[in-house]
């Protein structure tokens, strides 16, 4: 009998820190996926595909030949109708999720747009996320990974993802 109690109060023990981690989880953002993407010299790798709500943080690896700059967009556009301007993708009034330097922003940044967009040089990986606590979910929707270097998109460099149950 007293095994028994044992036992259960165990049990419960357990079963009080699993509910306790998961609501430090879903309080403190450590619920975080890591969207990894496959930069290459033509259509991008994007894994996961589908993401729940979650924070998101990315892993950009250049499998290609060349240099890229990745930028990461919550858009309406279709992912091969970007507006394209002076050979590289317009992103006047685009939500912009990577970089972020700290926050979501549209462009242009009212910071500048000096050094805001890292190139990733071959076999480079580049490990990162939103840096503002709480911002680690820009939304649900549609998002497109792709080269801002000119002529790059229009040569089918870029990949998407979606993020969905976006609890509000």
């Amino acid at each position: 009998m007293r095994r028994r109690t044992v036992a259960r109060r165990i049990s419960l023990q357990l079963l009080a820190g699993a509910i306790a981690a998961q609501l430090l989880v879903s309080c403190f953002g450590f619920n975080r996926t890591v969207v990894g993407v496959e930069v290459e010299d033509g259509p991008w790798g994007v894994s996961p595909s589908e993401l729940g709500d979650t924070e998101i943080a990315f892993r950009f690896s250049n499998m290609g030949s060349k240099v890229h700059q990745p930028v990461v967009i919550l858009t309406s556009h279709s992912p091969d109708a970007l507006p394209i301007m002076k050979r590289t993708v317009d992103l006047a009034n685009i939500q912009i999720v990577w970089p972020s330097q700290g926050r979501f922003s549209y462009w242009p940044p009212d910071h500048g747009t000096d050094d805001l967009f890292r190139t990733i040089d071959p076999g480079q990986i580049i490990e990162d996320a939103p840096r503002a606590f709480g911002e680690g979910n820009p939304g649900a929707g549609t998002y497109i990974v792709f080269c801002y270097l000119p002529g790059h998109y229009e040569q089918g460099e870029y990949g998407t993802f979606e993020l969905t149950d976006v609890a509000s």
